[in-house]
Parts: C-alpha cells; sequence; structure tokens
C-alpha cells in the first residue's frame, strides 16, 4: 500500500523526461480503473515555499480501492500543467506496511515492516486513529541511495495528516532512519505510556517536521545509534510537547534534544552519554520545566571548544534564520566535560532560572558568546558572531563569560543571582563592533575570578574577588570608578550605578505551553 510523499528538489533533462513518461503511464492507468468503477480521482492545488518566494503545484491523486469492503490498496499522483518542470516536485511514496485513512480503533494489534524505507503505521487525510497496548516493529538491513527520513519516511509510526493516538504500547526499530514516532506536515500525535527504542544511526525517538505536532506524556526514549537524538524537531515550524518520561541517548552525534522547531518538556529527564545534551539550531524555541540534563560530549579537534548546550546557525540554508531561545527554570544540569554554555553565529536569548548546575572537573567556561573558525565553516569567519541576551534568574553560575569583537552580549543578574567567573575577551577576532554589557541587579553578586573586561557595567549589587573584597571598577581612559582593596580589576568603557533591566527575558510557565491528555487516550 503506498501513499505519495512530495520533496521539491531540481530535476536534470532525464529525470524530467522520466517524469512525464510516467505521468503519462500513470493517466491512462488512472483512467481505465476509473471508468471501471475502482479508482476515484481528485484534483489538487498545493502552494508550496521556496527560497525567494512560492510555487504552485497542482496534481492529481488517484486513489485505487478494491477487495473486501473497498479497502484501499493505496494511491498516486499524476502532475498535470507543470509550470516549471525543473523545479517539478520528485514524486515519492510513503510505502506502508499498514495504513489507515479513515476513523479506526485497535487494541492489542501488532505492526511489523521489513521493506526498504517503510513505515509499519501510516495515518493521513483526515483520520482520527486511536491505537491502543500496539506492538510497532521496523526492522531492515536494506535502505535505499536517497534519504527522505527528514520527511517521515522509513519512521516506524508516521502521521502525515490528521490525528493519531497512541497509548500504553511499544515502539522499536532496528533499520538505520528508522525514527521511532514521526509528526510531519499537518500530522497531530498524541502518545501516553508508551516506550520507543531506536538501534540504529540516524533514527531518532521522537520527532516534528514540516509544521507536525507530537504531544507525548510519561514516554522512555532511547535511541543506540549514532546522530539519533532522543527528541527532535526540525524543517520549519513543528512543535513537541512532553509532560514526564525519560529521554536517552547512548550515540555520538545524538544530544538528547535537538531542536530546529518548538519544544516544550515538563518533569523530564533528559540524558546523552556521548554528546552534548541540548543542541539548538536556526529560529527555533526549547523550555525545559523541572527538567534533568546531562550531557558528556568529547573533546574535538575539528570544533574551537567543547560545550554541553549549544545554540547555533550552521549556514547550511536548511533552517530559517531568526532567534534562538533556551529557557530552562528548576531543575538540574550536569556537564561531564567541556564549558556549559556556547552560542555562535545566531541570535539567541538564554534564559535560567533556580537551576542546579554540575560542574566538570575542568570546566572551560559557563558561557561562551564568539565567532568561530571551526573546520565546520558554520557562517563565514569574522562575520559569524554572535548575539545573546542571557538572563539569570535567582541563578548560581560558575565559569567564566566570554565574548569577542564580532559579538554582542547583554549579561541580566536579578532576584539574587550570583556569578563565580571572570568576564574574558577573546582575541581571535579582532572586530571592533562587538560588545558585552553586564546588568548586575539589586541583591546579585559577581565574585571575580580574574581580570575582566566589559564594554559596560551596570551594577545595583556587589563585585568582590575571591576573598571577599571588592573589585576595582576602571575605565579604559584610567578613571576609576571604584577603588578595591580585591586583587583583581574590571576594565570598562562605561560605568553606572544604576542596572535598568527591561532588556532582560521573562521567565515563561509550563501552563503557557500545556495541553491536557485527550478524553479519548486518558
Amino acid at each position: 500500500m503506498r501513499r505519495p510523499c512530495f520533496v521539491l528538489k531540481k530535476a536534470g533533462e532525464k529525470e524530467v523526461m522520466k517524469r512525464k513518461y510516467a505521468a503519462m503511464l500513470l493517466g491512462i492507468a488512472a483512467g481505465a480503473l476509473y471508468l471501471a468503477g475502482c479508482a476515484k480521482i481528485e484534483n489538487f492545488l498545493e502552494v508550496q515555499e521556496e527560497e525567494g518566494g512560492t510555487i504552485e503545484v497542482r496534481y492529481q491523486k488517484v486513489f485505487v480501492s478494491l477487495g473486501e469492503g473497498g479497502k484501499r490498496l493505496g494511491s498516486a499522483i499524476a502532475m498535470i500543467e507543470p509550470e516549471d518542470l525543473e523545479n517539478e516536485p520528485a514524486i515519492e511514496y510513503y510505502p506502508a506496511a499498514w495504513e489507515y485513512a479513515v476513523d479506526m480503533e485497535t487494541d492489542g494489534e501488532t505492526y511489523s515492516s521489513r521493506g526498504t524505507d517503510e513505515n509499519a503505521v501510516h495515518v493521513y487525510g483526515e483520520a482520527q486513529v486511536l491505537l491502543k497496548n500496539a506492538e510497532i516493529t521496523r526492522n531492515t538491513k536494506q535502505t535505499s541511495t536517497e534519504d527522505f527520513s527528514d520527511y517521515g519516511m522509513g519512521a516506524a509510526f508516521l502521521t502525515t495528516s490528521g490525528t493519531a493516538y497512541l497509548k500504553n504500547s511499544a515502539v522499536d526499530t532496528g533499520a538505520e532512519r528508522g525514527n521511532g514516532i514521526f509528526a510531519y506536515g499537518d500530522g497531530t500525535i498524541y502518545v501516553l505510556n508508551t516506550t520507543i527504542d531506536t538501534k540504529k544511526e540516524n533514527s531518532s525517538g521522537l520527532r516534528a517536521a514540516g509544521g507536525g505536532t507530537l504531544y507525548g506524556w510519561n514516554l522512555r526514549v532511547e535511541t543506540d545509534g549514532n546522530s539519533s537524538p532522543a527528541v527532535k524537531s526540525s524543517r520549519r515550524t513543528s512543535t513537541v510537547l512532553l509532560d514526564g518520561g525519560m529521554y536517552t541517548t547512548m550515540g555520538v552525534n545524538s544530544p538528547a534534544v535537538y531542536s530546529a522547531g518548538n519544544i516544550a518538556i515538563r518533569g523530564g529527564t533528559l540524558k546523552a552519554e556521548q554528546w552534548e545534551a541540548i543542541c539548538m539550531e536556526g529560529d527555533q524555541s526549547l523550555s525545559l520545566y523541572d527538567c534533568h540534563v546531562e550531557g558528556n560530549k568529547e573533546d574535538d579537534i575539528s570544533n574551537d571548544c567543547t560545550w554541553n548546550v549549544i545554540l547555533y546557525e550552521s549556514g547550511s540554508g536548511n533552517l530559517k534564520k531568526g532567534n534562538s531561545m533556551f529557557e530552562m527554570s528548576g531543575g538540574s544540569l550536569t556537564a561531564k566535560n567541556g564549558g556549559i554554555f556556547y552560542t555562535t553565529n545566531v541570535r539567541s536569548a538564554i534564559t535560567l532560572s533556580n537551576v542546579k548546575i554540575a560542574y566538570p572537573a575542568v570546566n572551560e567556561f559557563f558561557l561562551k558568546c564568539t565567532g568561530n573558525h571551526n573546520q565546520r565553516e558554520w557562517g563565514t569567519r569574522g562575520a559569524n558572531g554572535a548575539k545573546c541576551v542571557f538572563t539569570a534568574v535567582d541563578q548560581e553560575m560558575a565559569g567564566d563569560v566570554v565574548w569577542d569583537g564580532i559579538s554582542e552580549l547583554d549579561f541580566y543578574m536579578s532576584e539574587g543571582s550570583a556569578l563565580r567567573g571572570a568576564v574574558r575577551k577573546d582575541g581571535s577576532d579582532t572586530g571592533t563592533e562587538g560588545y558585552c554589557r553586564f546588568y548586575i541587579g539589586e541583591g546579585c553578586t559577581w565574585t571575580v575570578t580574574g581580570n575582566s573586561t566589559v564594554s559596560r557595567l551596570s551594577c545595583q549589587g556587589t563585585i568582590v574577588d575571591d576573598e571577599g573584597n571588592a573589585a576595582t571598577v576602571q575605565g579604559r581612559d584610567g578613571t576609576v570608578y571604584i577603588q578595591g582593596a580585591g586583587k583583581y580589576t574590571v576594565t570598562v568603557d562605561v560605568y553606572e550605578a544604576l542596572a535598568n533591566m527591561s532588556g532582560a527575558s521573562e521567565v515563561t510557565r509550563w501552563a503557557d505551553h500545556q495541553v491536557e491528555i485527550p478524553q479519548d487516550v486518558e
């Protein structure tokens, strides 16, 4: 049984001729089936986004219904009136062992897939489908030469439109590119009390892409392969909301959470055994409430540094550029190696509120807000700085803050927050437009552990050295604003004894995201 998927890509001359010929044969077959009363033909018009504008895609969908009870055997597409054959969407299919295009409820069923790039279960159309106590497996040694797994192909449980509910079930994949549960396009999935295990590489546990939406409660997700996040959102606007559960990755290049969409999690345990805990790319958000997060990224010669949470833009062109927003309220954050937060080649906002942080034996930095010179080519060297608003609310912090001449950092401390570390300007990039502005609110403390440099220091709190003596604050022109007895000096361009906190980020609540469990799956 097959259902089509559109994947936009350039087509060469031979490919275009192949498609014309296939469309002609498909039209002849569809006409015969239609006259025989075994098929229904529907016309569609879609507007699809492309760089530089939109294109109209006109096509016909042929639904073939044969067998007992008119069971749908599959569907196909014929392209019509293509205005631009070079940009014509390629005809790709979602082969599936089980398809649901109408409302259905099952209990205790087993769904298995062994076909190449096949989905075990595919829900689409306007179907409302509830699967309870299901066992869903996807195992094969075969993979195609083209990778369409970003669109849901090969996932064990896929919804591309309509709504799917999965309760008290188990999902297991042993195939490369074998994502566990995948919400794509107009698809929405609700998952409750379910386990998801993936064994091979490029196999996320939970994934939403292309506008898909996924809600989960009390899930246990584990991935064993490389490049296999436990939770992933990607490809334009997509949403994942999770309440409770455990999310663990065992492989390299497998963060517990990879966000290029919108993700919010409450009360979850997120652990990456061999990679950073959190990876955020492009225009997206991640909000964590009372979660326990742990990462263990190894040093890599191709990187400038090692981190536990990264906010960046790869420059791949696959993602919309914009603001990357990370928020963590309550819970704990544990780093086994490297530094804590790294942001580069992106606009970002990082907000921490009352998070218990466990640092590695050698804490390279607390926050690094700089450009990069790494071998992965994230942006253009010399112009790939970061722009970050960092907000600490009732937060204990330790480690250096690092910035450079091509980056912009606004660092806010409020409600009794405390930082123990130096603020260092990295000289790798010699730009002159960068800055670091520190805003220390009333009741907050900066314990300086080394000579420091900031562009603007606005302080209503306390600045002392690691022995408790007041630090000296001095202008670049030699003006002494505070003559301290401490052993360290903070050098500034501008100093003021009033901290304007209006630019700080607001702390949000889980209630701002929360979705109630549908009655159908309670």
